[in-house]
């Protein structure tokens, strides 16, 4: 339990609490998402969902238009809020929204009642409770935008100071979070910009500049990967960070070759290269491979490779242009990276063959009809 001294402290965003519940907050090593609950989702549903099973595994079914992404993108927007997702998260239409973690956490969203005169702006709370029921309320939105209106419609400041407050309390009571979405094959620094520029107008003079460099799902996986081997041999390995990595990529290899035994392909890795894919031995344009092989390389390669240790990855239609042996596969093989990465997995999923008898790892749901 967590002192009311350190609550208290909490509350105030400095963080400057006890060691014995500081070490409880930052302890991520089994911290992951209990459930989620919502009220008036699409003025229609109140769910009550159930991730806890005996697996780091949870898939989540429900016919389609009933909000299986929106509830992943609440996840995602709540567990790291930021300005670039604000706008299209605040026009949800959602009652309550609240995500519970096994250390007692709870993080919820909130709309009240009163509506800003900007009709794309309504208010709302982030609260906190940290065990049993204690909560407290942050600061809403609506005081950060009058206060941008006042001093000479400084809107982008102020939202991001919003912003960052909101992460830097969460960071320290949840874990950390890694999204991939059904458009994961789509990187565009443009589209990126549409998102922001509700807050920033300024990016649009920057779209010919973005649009030069924005870079494929494949080339983006590649430098990352030589991101990873820099980080690894170059800095002091106190904690074995050269073996945590060739761990990882033996595990991913294995499942690369294996998926793709029919086709040929094999894949290495090099901290000159990131990695490079072969067939029959002879090189292979990474952005050359079929679509369907693209889903499947940046799921895994993600999953493997861009989780946290101990967080918690959200993943939507992984069985977007796979094959259905491909789809049958996918839970055994994601459930040996979530044990190596100690990562929590929560799927998103229409496909049969995804669940494919692991009926243990379906999560509990309650839906019900909302009323106002």
């Amino acid at each position: 339990m967590i002192c009311q001294n350190c609550l208290e402290e909490i509350k105030d965003s400095t963080i400057k609490v006890c060691p014995k519940c500081m070490a409880l907050l930052q302890s991520k090593d089994n911290v992951f998402i209990n459930n989620v609950k919502v009220e008036g989702l699409f003025d229609l549903f109140n769910y009550e969902i159930n991730f806890v099973n005996n697996s780091r595994v949870s898939i989540f079914i429900s016919p389609n238009g009933c909000g299986k992404t929106t509830i992943l993108n609440f996840i995602n927007f709540l567990v790291y809020p930021n300005q670039q997702t604000f706008k299209r998260i605040c026009k949800i239409p959602v009652k309550y929204f609240e995500v519970e973690f096994s250390n007692g956490v709870r993080v919820v969203y909130k709309k009240n009642p009163i509506k800003s005169s900007n009709p794309d702006y309504e208010i709302f709370n982030f609260t906190f409770a940290i065990d049993d029921g204690v909560e407290y309320d942050e600061d809403n939105m609506l005081e950060y935008l009058l206060r941008a209106i006042k001093f000479s419609g400084k809107l982008n400041h102020f939202v991001e100071l919003f912003f960052q407050a909101r992460r830097s309390v969460v960071s320290n009571v949840a874990p950390s979070i890694n999204y991939i979405k059904a458009d994961r094959l789509i990187i565009d620094s443009f589209a990126d910009a549409m998102e922001y520029s509700v807050f920033n107008v300024e990016n649009f003079k920057n779209y010919g500049k973005m649009r030069k460099v924005s870079l494929s799902s494949m080339d983006n996986a590649q430098s990352h990967m030589k991101k990873l081997y820099k980080q690894a041999l170059t800095q002091t390995d106190e904690k074995g960070k050269i073996a945590r990595l060739n761990e990882k990529i033996k595990l991913f290899k294995e499942i690369f070759e294996r998926r793709n035994v029919v086709t040929k392909k094999t894949i290495e890795f090099s901290a000159k290269n990131g990695f490079e894919i072969f067939q029959k031995g002879k090189p292979l344009e990474i952005n050359c491979i079929s679509s369907g092989e693209k889903n499947d390389f940046i799921v895994f390669f993600d999953l493997v490779f861009r989780s946290s240790d101990f967080g918690v990855t959200l993943i939507d239609e992984p069985e977007i242009s796979l094959h259905i042996d491909w789809q049958e596969e996918f839970i055994e093989d994601a459930v040996r990276i979530c044990k190596m990465n100690k990562t929590q997995l929560i799927v998103v999923t229409h496909s049969p063959s995804i669940i494919n008898g692991y009926l243990d790892l379906l999560a509990e749901k309650k839906v019900e009809d909302y009323e106002d």
